[in-house]
This record gives structure tokens, C-alpha cells and sequence, in this order.
């Protein structure tokens, strides 16, 4: 049996809010197979997400977890899924705040504030 696979590519985690509810709604004929990888701009490796009972349920991968922002203050926005981060490598001090861009932290000469 050749296997099937399908991907996609989104530019912001926004864009694929309701992606994995879209997946478990489909009928799949051996749903114990179905495998999700998802690597979002700030992860540092892809995370997987396999059936489990009816729902897609994040597998925890050894050296790797998943980092989460505080929650936004309205329900303006879709909530974070948060950052997969790999914890066997030392963060970059630029990267190591969620939601703060490097640019963000640059004075007007470039130099970081």
C-alpha cells in the first residue's frame, strides 16, 4: 500500500486556527495512522499530532516543549498554540521572549535596548 500525505503551508499560526478540528471531523479509514506534523515561524522543530480517541492530541517529543505566552487580554485574537521550543539547546537572547520581535528591541541606531 503506497502511502498518502498531503501538505500545506500557512504563513501565520492565525491562518490555521481550526485546522486539526477541519482533521478529526474528516472519516479516516485507519484514524490510529493519521500523523500531523506542524512546525509554526518560531518553533524550533515540528510538532506531531496523532489521533487518539476520536481527537488529535499533541505527542510530547523527548527534548522538546512547548512554550506558551500569556493569554491576550480580549478574545480579539484566536489563543496562542504556543512555542516548540527544543530545551537540549541554549535559546538565543533575542529569541528567548515570545512575542518580542528583534527588531522591536533595537533603538533607532541599531543598537538593542
Amino acid at each position: 500500500m503506497q502511502p498518502i500525505g498531503t501538505a500545506l503551508e500557512f504563513d501565520r499560526q492565525w491562518t490555521r486556527s481550526g485546522l486539526l478540528t477541519h482533521l478529526e471531523s474528516l472519516t479516516w479509514p485507519r484514524p490510529e495512522r493519521v500523523q500531523v506534523l506542524i512546525h509554526d515561524e518560531e518553533d524550533d522543530c515540528f510538532g506531531l499530532w496523532m489521533m487518539y480517541d476520536g481527537a488529535l492530541v499533541e505527542v510530547p517529543l523527548p527534548r522538546a516543549q512547548r512554550f506558551h505566552a500569556p493569554a491576550p487580554l480580549t478574545d480579539e485574537f484566536s489563543p496562542s498554540p504556543g512555542y516548540l521550543w527544543r530545551t537540549d539547546q541554549p535559546r538565543h537572547p533575542q529569541t528567548s521572549r515570545p512575542n518580542v520581535k528583534i527588531r522591536d528591541r533595537l533603538g533607532s541606531d541599531g543598537t538593542e535596548l
